[in-house]
């Protein structure tokens, strides 16, 4: 059985050793973002993921959550992080994302969950 939480900020669900994330909010502040992390170290009890977050709804990011999310405690646990969505406001704002703020482990963005997952299993083989 898959272990879930879910608040008006994400849905997280751990299935067969992946996180995955829906951002159920158009706009991601730091105080939803300290929340998502906080709640996914919650359920994965400080052990190792890849995670698979379904970025499609989300809008904008403020600095202060993308600063956060990019490295300390919110990247702690996780082995490699896969953004999927089929939004081009979102995409680019994975893109500036990952461009700008250089998380601190590998990520991604994938429009094909399929892919998104292999990459995320091949990462975790290494």
């Amino acid at each position: 059985m898959a272990e879930i939480f879910e608040d008006n900020c994400v849905r997280i669900t751990i299935e067969n050793d992946i996180i995955y994330g829906v951002i159920l909010s158009e706009n991601l502040t730091l105080s939803c973002a300290k929340k998502m992390v906080k709640h996914r170290r919650n359920l994965t009890k400080d052990i190792e993921y890849a995670t698979l977050v379904d970025i499609t709804r989300l809008k904008s990011v403020t600095k202060e959550a993308r600063d956060y999310l990019a490295e300390g405690e919110a990247v702690e646990y996780l082995c490699a992080t896969a953004f999927y969505t089929n939004s081009v406001i979102s995409e680019m704002a994975a893109n500036f994302f990952i461009s700008y703020n250089k998380p601190n482990l590998p990520a991604r963005i994938f429009n094909n969950k399929v892919e998104a997952l292999a990459w995320l299993r091949e990462i975790k083989v290494k």
